[in-house]
């Protein structure tokens, strides 16, 4: 099962505030009610950027794109994955063991779920990016590009070859995936 994820700025949960009712559900999440819809938000800590109306998030995000060498990290977390955004190096000493990965790109801009032996070292590279910390609460994945995977059941049968394997290890941990939203 994927899980999806809209980058919520703080602006945006004001807003929501103005116009419908926050309940709490526990101390890390709460949902948003209006109209006939109901949504679970799980607050995850950005940087600096805060909440508004007393929300602390209890999981922080760790950056995990494909320039990360290794993360160290205690408590609860979420693992913010490659998101295709801009050119990388894409030659730390980690990523040279994913030959796949460091090869599928434009002008150094990772090119996400190319292929099924794609999303397979991906999983690999996470499970060995996270090595000897705890497991992840999250995992926010990115969806690919259609240039170069053509249609949702070309992603769909790569995700599922991602998921078995990671939640072979991780099998508490959410997949995310993550929809950015600008406006």
């Amino acid at each position: 099962m994927v899980y999806f994820m809209d980058v919520i700025h703080t602006k945006m949960v004001v807003q929501a505030q103005n116009k419908f009712k926050i309940n709490r559900r526990n101390n890390n999440s709460f949902e948003i009610i209006g109209g006939k819809k109901m949504t679970r938000f799980i607050p995850v800590q950005y940087g600096k950027k805060t909440y508004p109306c007393g929300i602390i998030p209890k999981i922080t995000e760790i950056p995990a794109h494909f320039d990360v060498k290794s993360i160290e990290v205690s408590g609860s977390y979420s693992l913010h994955t490659e998101y295709s955004y801009k050119a990388r190096l894409l030659n730390s000493k980690l990523m040279q063991k994913y030959p796949i990965l460091s090869s599928c790109h434009n002008r150094m801009v990772p090119q996400l779920w190319r292929s099924e032996e794609w999303a397979e070292e991906f999983a690999t590279f996470i499970i060995d990016l996270v090595s000897n910390n705890p497991n992840p609460e999250i995992i926010e994945i990115h969806p690919p590009f259609k240039s170069y995977c053509k249609t949702i059941d070309d992603f769909i049968s790569r995700y599922k070859i991602f998921e078995n394997k990671i939640h072979g290890r991780f099998p508490k941990t959410i997949i995310c995936l993550e929809r950015y939203t600008l406006k």
